[in-house]
Formats: C-alpha cells, sequence, structure tokens
C-alpha cells in the first residue's frame, strides 16, 4: 500500500501544464525576429518622414528661388544664371547640407522664350545624398550629363513679349 502511494505523489510532482525551457527559448527567438522586424519598419518609417518633410522643405526653397528669379531679374540676364547653385543653407530651409541647381537654355525656335529648370540635391541625416550631386560640391556629377535627376525638381517656360 505504501508503494502506491508514493507513486502517486511522485506523479503529482511532475505537472505537464508548465512550458519546458526549449518551448521558451523558441518563442523568445520568434518574439525576438518580430521585434526585430517591427524595429527596422520603425526606422524605415521614420526615414520615409523626414525624406517627405525634405522633399517640401526643398520644394518651398525652389519655388521661392524661381520666384524671386523671375519677379527680380530682367528677361535678358536669365542666361547669367545657367549653371548656378545656390547653397541650402543660405535659405535657412532647415537642411544641414545641398544646392539647388539651376539649368537655363533658350527653347530651340523661339528666341525670347527660356526653360528653366530647377534641381535639388542634400544630404538627409543617414547620410544618403539626394540628387545628382554626390559629393555636394555644388557641381552636378559630370558623368550624369542632362540625366540630372533628383526628386525634388520644378520645371517651367518663361516668354518675353517685349
Amino acid at each position: 500500500m505504501k508503494i502506491v502511494r508514493n507513486l502517486k505523489y511522485k506523479q503529482g510532482i511532475t505537472n505537464n501544464d508548465a512550458f519546458s525551457l526549449f518551448e521558451l527559448t523558441v518563442a523568445t527567438a520568434i518574439l525576438v525576429i518580430l521585434m526585430a522586424a517591427l524595429f527596422y519598419t520603425y526606422i524605415k518609417c521614420q526615414e520615409l518622414n523626414e525624406f517627405s518633410r525634405n522633399i517640401m522643405l526643398v520644394n518651398n526653397a525652389m519655388q521661392g528661388q524661381l520666384e524671386t528669379l523671375i519677379g527680380q531679374v530682367n528677361f535678358d540676364d536669365l542666361d547669367s544664371f545657367d549653371n548656378r547653385a545656390v547653397n541650402l543653407r543660405d535659405l535657412d530651409t532647415g537642411l544641414p547640407e545641398g544646392y539647388i541647381y539651376f539649368d537655363i537654355y533658350h527653347v530651340d525656335s523661339y528666341e525670347n522664350m527660356r526653360y528653366i529648370r530647377l534641381i535639388a540635391c542634400w544630404r538627409q541625416k543617414n547620410g544618403r545624398v539626394i540628387g545628382g550631386d554626390r559629393n555636394l560640391n555644388g557641381l552636378i556629377e559630370e558623368h550624369l550629363g542632362e540625366n540630372r535627376e533628383s526628386p525634388a525638381e520644378i520645371i517651367t517656360l518663361i516668354t518675353d513679349f517685349d
């Protein structure tokens, strides 16, 4: 009789309702992987938010430069602004480093019409350079040629009816 009682006692000690160490380790590993994915998504959302904010700031700065150019510069003097770069720090945009570039040239068949293109390049907080000036020295890289790409650019045509 005594032996049967001891077996019942030992069976009571083994609790099958608890998790084993292996199950806890697997659950922790899955949780760590999910948290890493969430953290990565959060960081990418922050970068996208900064990129969108910088696009807005640069577009506002370029619109201001275009309005200044059109409003204060004589039509015949527009050609002097071709290949000019304006530092974004000088415009108080809030961006740490970058430039706005002017491309101004004649439209083929119209002597009194100018094609104006403003292109912006800047450095994000994470160090990524947006636009064609990879080293931000005020010059668009030569190997890009006419393919000066930037997510922030303004293109317009203006004419002089005098």
